[in-house]
């Protein structure tokens, strides 16, 4: 909803012009039944030969791990 979408980018604007976050580019642990990010003290890593389906708790149906996904935010005043 927009009043959400609106804090959200209030508080990302307030953090960043604080110097407490930043625009990079790296990897992040998602977590698919968390549904966010997480650090990588919070992880277990699996080597995969490629693209791999895996029963999670919480899901009924496999994920899909072992891809790389690319997106993007656009940022106001941000250049590229």
């Amino acid at each position: 909803d927009s009043m959400r979408a609106e804090a959200v980018t209030t508080a990302f604007v307030e953090l960043y012009n604080r110097g407490l976050i930043y625009r990079d580019v790296r990897l992040v642990n998602w977590c698919p039944h968390l549904q966010t990010v997480i650090s990588d003290l919070e992880t277990e890593h699996d080597e995969l030969e490629g693209a791999t389906k895996i029963f999670l708790p919480g899901r009924a149906d496999p994920v899909e791990f072992g891809v790389m996904h690319d997106f993007a935010y656009q940022v106001e005043g941000g250049g590229e």
